[in-house]
């Protein structure tokens, strides 16, 4: 898998470019005050949307644009590289935007100054105190998300060493020979996992106070037509071709509906997994939190490989056949993005405000100031759990197959209207959910602040 290593490793590094210039190019408008709250918060939830969407989506509503590539392997490479630049780099301007740089410009440019008259091993610690902050984050976390990226690959038909160990696992390939054989990948990502946690870790005890420019009117447009693209090419394009061709098989849909078995499971594991994600976000503090994370940052198929090969020893082989691997799997997955919350909560919401919602006697200020972040958060970790395709297709306990494992399973006979509305279906039943709590949880507030 050298071959699929070194591809995946370049494909990561040309996504970690863009990522870096589109968090540098959006976070003046994210946190201009010039600007209205409004805009800001649409471009936040546009720079959101792709990089917490579902992949499964992407990569069937693009899987039969792959077709007419399949004899030009150079264009599908450039095609699999748009789909995850597009779902990637967004998230640099969210780290941007939570992770502040530490040093302003001025201060940077002093370093640069001094690094002029330093020597080689001066020249080198300073590289790398800069390179320790926040693009040195955006850099690393993005890297490390794309390299195993493995949903999108496979639909579209992409070989990538993601796909290549999936496949040898269903095959029946022996773990160890297995693992083995993707020892390259394996390293890179454990390598990646701790260059992020390192710089994760010294932007967290070095708390941002770098100022950021001010946006110029140009600049605003620009960077709304940016972060609008990724949004549009991941989700609302992706969605609006496959309800377009849902649409006809509804009607069939309903008379042979037969996966509410799999969606009570999606709903058990995803769900269960998600709230005990944001139970432990919580109750840690940040520090101890971000330690528990680092093994999450390795990627669903590597935990979920691992999680197979633990399960074989006889102290806890009896739990194999059970619905807490997966859990656990889910859990750990959702640590890193329960600890990217938990700090964007902490940044959105100041202490001052924390402490009046605290003192308030109504319920609906605390439930204004503090219970949306908590309540999105949780749901935010509750749909990943429930999207989450390449652990729970490993580690599902007999009888309790997920709606995304049969999902992709039926993807690869072709694209159908029945399948199509099987997909939405299968999708909104959980956001409903989670819209149908959230209405229900405001009006039980607006009730007892007017009582």
């Amino acid at each position: 898998m050298i071959e699929e290593t070194l591809a995946s490793l370049a494909r990561s590094v040309v996504i970690a470019i863009a990522a870096l210039g589109l968090g540098r190019l959006t976070v003046p408008v994210l946190t201009s005050a010039g600007i209205a709250l409004a805009w800001r918060r649409m471009l936040f939830l546009l720079c959101a949307l792709p990089v917490f969407a579902p992949t499964l989506l992407t990569g069937y509503a693009y899987a039969r644009w792959s077709l007419p590539l399949v004899h030009l392997p150079w264009a599908k490479e450039a095609f699999y590289v748009l789909l995850l630049t597009m779902r990637f780099a967004p998230l640099g301007a969210l780290l941007y935007w939570v992770f502040p740089p530490s040093l302003a410009h001025s201060g940077r440019h002093c370093l640069k100054l001094a690094e002029a008259s330093s020597g080689i091993r001066g020249s080198l610690r300073i590289r790398l105190g800069m390179f320790a902050d926040t693009p040195g984050m955006v850099v690393l976390a993005t890297m490390l998300l794309s390299f195993h990226e493995f949903e999108i690959a496979s639909l579209i038909g992409v070989d990538t060493w993601s796909v290549r160990l999936f496949d040898a696992h269903a095959g029946g390939v022996p773990w160890g020979e297995a693992m083995v054989a993707a020892g390259a990948p394996i390293a890179v990502q454990v390598v990646l996992a701790g260059m992020c946690a390192w710089a994760s870790r010294k932007q967290f005890l070095e708390a941002g106070i770098g100022a950021v420019p001010r946006p110029t009117t140009a600049r605003g447009i620009v960077a709304a037509a940016t972060v609008l693209a990724p949004a549009c090419g991941i989700v609302l394009l992706p969605v609006s071709l496959i309800a377009a061709e849902a649409v006809a098989g509804v009607e069939q849909l309903l008379t042979s509906f037969a996966m509410q078995k799999e969606i009570l499971s999606s709903l058990l594991f995803g769900f269960s997994g998600g709230m005990v994600a944001f139970l432990i976000s919580s109750a840690l503090p940040m520090r101890y939190l971000g330690i528990i994370a680092i093994p999450g940052l390795c990627g669903s198929l590597i935990l979920a490989l691992t999680a197979v090969r633990l399960l074989q020893w006889e102290v806890v082989r009896g739990v194999y056949d059970s619905p807490l691997p997966l859990v656990g799997v889910l859990v750990l997955l959702l640590l890193p993005v329960a600890f990217l919350l938990k700090f964007l909560r902490n940044r959105i919401a100041t202490s001052g405000a924390a402490h009046v919602a605290t003192l308030a006697q109504s319920w609906l200020p605390r439930w204004r100031m503090t219970g949306r972040g908590a309540f999105a958060s949780a749901a935010i970790l509750c749909l990943l759990g429930y999207a989450e395709l390449t652990a729970s297709a490993i580690l599902a306990p007999p009888g309790m197959t997920t709606a995304p494992a049969r999902l992709y399973n039926l993807m690869h006979y072709g694209q159908t209207e029945v399948l199509s509305a099987m997909v939405i279906v299968v999708f909104l039943i959980p956001l409903a959910s989670i819209v149908f709590c959230w209405g229900c949880v405001e009006v039980i507030f607006q009730s007892r602040s007017g009582a």
